[in-house]
């Protein structure tokens, strides 16, 4: 189920599934995901010499570090809602 899988962050992230933004985004190199964005998600990779999350979703990816983004990555349940 996305909604409780989201409260495990990004390793809670379903495939296939459709998010709505509920709280604005700026990722690590300044994207902006506006409140009400609809993404649906395709796939997480960890980069682990920059300890950072590339999340893939249609139609565009976000990108996080583990230090830079805690606070977006450690609560992601409060940008983020399952529709």
């Amino acid at each position: 189920m996305p909604e409780a899988g989201l409260k495990n962050g990004v390793y809670g992230l379903v495939p296939h599934a459709k998010y709505r933004v509920i709280r604005a985004i700026t990722d690590f190199y300044g994207g902006q995901f506006a409140v009400g964005d609809v993404l649906t998600f395709v796939k997480r990779d960890f980069l682990p010499y920059h300890g950072g999350h590339t999340l893939t979703f249609e139609p565009r990816a976000m990108y996080f570090q583990d230090e830079a983004n805690s606070d977006v990555l450690g609560s992601l349940d409060t940008y983020l809602e399952a529709l």
